[in-house]
């Protein structure tokens, strides 16, 4: 059974130990009025490729990406298997999981699979809909003009329809992602993946030419900034430092005239921009003109081509559409640009690419071209978006005859209620400088500015003066009027900067996309939302989180509205948005910061350099000689079969056994670079294969099987190196006395000031908190019961004069099994004094059990040893777990009792290190 969830108004429904860059093993799913369950496995998608692509994806990941290029394989071990140093706050940084499956599921479709149309695809991962109405087979027809549609069942709108494909042999992916999930992070992977992959493969499938198209100049502005100058590909870690210096892409935006050079170009640019229709053809206005021609231009020096022809005189191109919904309206001929390129370039378009939160067309049916789902109800789990909240605050009927003299008074309880929210989460805010802003969305311009007005003669009392309202006019399609643009842009760039005065914005309609900031906390809906706004569009203006707020990353979008809002709640439950509504305002988090009372608390903890440093060069001086063998000789002769069982899928009740030897072996080339690769990745290696190789090989011909082969295409050899327990055994001892070689071991020496926790900077925390004495902080932070109960312990020690729980403020690196180098961050630091003399404890507390936990303990012990030589207190160390700290708690009074419990109980299984 699955477990139930209750939703409680003093805490948000979270997965426990849920982490972003992880995948997800289990998703919520409503199941009852304020009652969740929790489910396991993978959240089902309604896409039509999406579920059974994901599996695909999967086993190929599980088996190391066979069938990749090397680089490809080079860069998923190092974006996703290395750690990484923080970017934002004190955490290490990941891709989210979302990303990786992203960029995962392209190169599988066109390395692996190297499928040219996208009807390949549709035959062998669509969805069959069994259990319809409908027959869920699926109908590609082609009519006279060469265009295809696609006759499917569509579960979205739960009937039967037709869509179109693309061209033949136009290969065309959407990626569906969340608002906020980081659709700009997979462009920019994409970009590094096949500009690398034609530099160092020399791959003539792969784009080094990038084309990524915004839908307005409001989108084009928000991806400029974030790819000028190659800012992305800088700040975050997109490239392997040894690859760095040939990394040689330039960056093209608006107003770059220059010519374009015959590769390695990334052109970003807004719709607009590519109209084809943008070079007027030349008509002479009179007799004279005709006669004498076309005037000499104003400036020679200006290339006459528009963007268009400019990317049309390219070799390869891969395009990338931002909020790719629109590109079927009509107005911004996106597809007919697009299509003009496909049909100019050799070869046409290498791929194109569609990224868009509601990738719809505008029969709101999903295309059928999604690989990639990740919905909103996902994100939110994930906690890499806000939590939506739907605030109902005022129990009356909606209002009626509404007009712009009477707006304020109709809904004048509304516009109270939100900005009283708004100030509970302005002072929740500001104490560690971050300032929520109130959405509000209006029916109409002249209901806009009659608000505006109210809240600037009533905004003193909650902190707002009239000059930090922005109100923006948009047209009936949500469009920014022109008067209106220039102001938004400006707002857009800095309003989430605490120098940023506006507080109020409000609109008509939603804002369209683009104007994404993230410190919007309240949205406040006072119209009808009709079928073409999306509910997603509704709350996507502010579905950012806020970065340096919290390091469990829960934040909350409250979103109220009238009575006729609640379309939203019931839309955004079919997309498996688990939207907690509330008669009562949700709990806001808690700020957890240390306080000057309770400095007596304070404790120093000695900062120290890194201890592990990479040395690649060390791989060739490696003696494979001196490794162990895995296996006897007898090994090789042994016979392999394999056992299949058929079952009925649905009583599981079998029917037949066969026994089968494979027919195809791999070569023994193609075998050792699989292991190879696998090494790099578990060892975390990078950009060393072509040293490894021959380390590998070497071992498997001379000590592998206690015996000298000559030859690593021996067939009898090559049986034995497809069999995954000897894959496994061979990758897990390469990867750990490799991964032991090539890394120096530094002396622990004491680096810079030490770690004061009292001046750790304040942060938001919404996961479980109590209240302790003997600690700097205001609240100790906790991701558990455990936690909780162990700080309550060491909170009521008699001979405890001070402690905290680190959330991440103490870092320290260890060498894993596998032989990569990662980071270590402990649960508490506590001072025990017992008769004058102190001794400080670094405490791990443990409920499960890692591979890595005795590396973990090794290297804290020494951590402790060498500080304790270098400063003038004594550390230790202390490992609990948890089970059998439940047999004792009751009894333990001070953490002398606890050592001295350990020592007369060693079955106990407590350390002290």
């Amino acid at each position: 059974m699955p477990k139930t969830w209750v939703q409680y108004n003093k805490e948000l429904p979270y997965l426990e130990d849920r982490q972003p860059w992880e995948i997800p093993t289990c998703y919520m799913r409503k199941s009852g009025p304020n009652a969740y369950e929790v489910v396991e496995g993978r959240r089902p998608s309604r896409m039509f490729l999406v579920n059974k692509l994901r599996k695909a994806v999967d086993r190929w990941r599980a088996a190391g990406y066979p069938g990749a290029t090397p680089t490809s394989r080079e860069l998923l071990t190092y974006w996703f298997d290395q750690s990484h140093p923080p970017v934002f706050g004190s955490e290490p940084f990941h891709f989210y999981f979302c990303q990786r499956e992203a960029i995962e599921t392209l190169i599988y479709l066109y390395e692996v699979r190297q499928f040219t149309d996208l009807e390949e695809v549709i035959d062998e991962f669509h969805e069959e809909y069994r259990g319809t109405l409908f027959s869920g087979e699926y109908e590609i027809s082609e009519a006279m003009d060469g265009k295809r549609t696609l006759k499917r069942y569509f579960p979205e709108l739960q009937q039967e329809g037709e869509q179109e494909l693309p061209e033949k042999d136009l290969l065309r992916y959407a990626i569906k992602m969340a608002t906020g999930s980081g659709k700009t992070m997979v462009m920019a992977l994409v970009v590094v993946w096949s500009y690398f992959n034609r530099l160092r493969e020399g791959s003539r499938r792969h784009a080094d030419n990038f084309l990524i198209v915004a839908p307005n100049v409001i989108v084009y502005e928000r991806l400029a900034k974030d790819f000028a100058d190659g800012k992305i590909f800088h700040e975050f870690p997109f490239i392997p430092p040894a690859w760095k210096s040939r990394w040689k892409l330039n960056i093209k935006l608006r107003g770059d005239e220059s010519p374009l050079a015959p590769g390695g170009n990334l052109v970003v640019n807004n719709i607009h921009q590519l109209y084809e229709s943008r070079q007027k053809t030349w008509e002479p206005k009179n007799i004279i003109q005709a006669i004498l021609g076309q005037d000499v231009p104003k400036d020679p020096a200006r290339p006459p081509q528009t963007l268009l022809e400019r990317l049309k005189e390219l070799d390869n191109l891969l395009v990338m559409n931002d909020e790719a919904h629109h590109v079927h309206d009509d107005e911004l001929k996106w597809n007919e640009s697009l299509l003009s390129l496909h049909n100019s370039i050799p070869g046409g378009l290498k791929m194109w690419l569609d990224f868009s939160a509601t990738p719809k067309t505008p029969n709101n049916t999903y295309y059928p071209w999604i690989i990639v789902d990740y919905p909103l109800a996902q994100a939110v789990e994930d906690r890499i978006v806000k939590v939506p909240l739907i605030v109902h605050t005022v129990n009356k009927s909606d209002p009626e005859k509404i007009t712009g003299d009477n707006v304020v008074q109709k809904y004048g309880a509304w516009i109270t209620a939100a900005l009283k929210r708004w100030k509970e989460h302005f002072d929740a805010y500001q104490g560690i400088g971050k300032k929520p802003i109130l959405f509000l969305m209006a029916e109409k311009n002249a209901y806009a500015d009659r608000i505006a007005e109210a809240i600037a003669r009533r905004g003193k009392k909650y902190g707002i003066e009239k000059d930090e309202i922005l109100v923006i006019h948009t047209d009936s399609t949500g469009e920014i009027r022109k008067s209106d643009l220039k102001k938004l842009r400006d707002t857009a760039r800095d309003v989430d900067s605490p120098d940023n005065k506006i507080k109020v914005i409000v609109s008509v309609l939603m804002l369209r996309e683009g104007w994404d900031v993230q410190n919007v906390t309240i949205v406040l809906g006072l119209r009808a939302f009709d079928s073409p706004i999306l509910p997603e569009q509704a709350i996507g203006r502010g579905l950012r989180l806020m970065r340096d707020v919290s390091p469990d990353r829960t934040q909350t979008l409250e979103v109220i509205g009238n009575n006729r809002f609640e379309k939203i709640v019931k839309e955004l439950e079919t997309e498996g948005v688990g939207v907690n509504t509330t008669k009562t305002p949700p709990p806001l988090p808690v700020t957890i910061a240390p306080e000057k009372k309770r400095l007596q608390y304070d404790i120093s903890i000695p900062q120290t350099d890194f201890s592990y440093v990479r040395v690649y060069r060390d791989i060739e001086a490696v003696d494979v000689s001196g490794l162990p063998s895995i296996f006897t000789s007898d090994k090789l002769s042994e016979d392999q079969i394999t056992l299949l069982k058929m079952e009925v899928m649905n009583l599981g009740v079998e029917v037949h056994q066969v026994e089968i030897e494979s027919e195809y072996i791999e070569l023994g080339r193609e075998l050792v670079s699989y292991i190879t690769n696998q090494i790099m990745k578990r060892a975390g290696l990078t950009d060393c294969f072509h040293v490894l190789y021959p380390k590998v090989t070497e071992y498997i011909l001379t000590r592998c099987f206690e015996a000298t082969l000559t030859d690593i295409e021996n067939e009898e050899l090559r049986r034995k190196l497809k069999e995954l327990s000897i894959q496994e055994a061979i990758i897990d001892l390469l990867a750990r006395e490799i991964g032991k070689a090539t890394v120096h071991q530094k002396p622990i020496t004491i680096k810079g000031k030490p770690i004061k926790l009292s001046e750790t900077p304040r942060f938001l925390w919404r996961r479980k908190h109590i209240r302790c004495k003997k600690t700097v902080f205001n609240f100790v932070a906790c991701y558990n019961d455990f936690e909780a109960e162990f700080a309550e312990f060491l909170d009521r020690a008699d001979d405890v004069e001070a402690f905290a729980a680190l959330t991440n403020i103490l870092r320290i690196d260890y060498l894993s099994v596998s032989g990569a180098i990662r980071h270590y961050l402990p649960d508490f630091v506590a001072v025990q004094n017992v008769d004058g003399k102190k001794t400080f404890w670094i405490i791990e507390t443990k409920g499960r059990e890692y591979p890595d936990l005795e590396n973990k303990n090794r290297t804290i012990k020494r951590w402790c040893e060498a500080v304790s030589k270098q400063t003038v207190g004594e550390w230790k160390y202390l490992l609990v777990r948890q089970t059998h700290f439940n047999e004792i708690k009751g009894k333990l009074q001070s953490i002398y009792q606890l050592i001295a419990y350990i020592s007369d109980n060693r079955s106990a299984q407590l350390k002290i290190i």
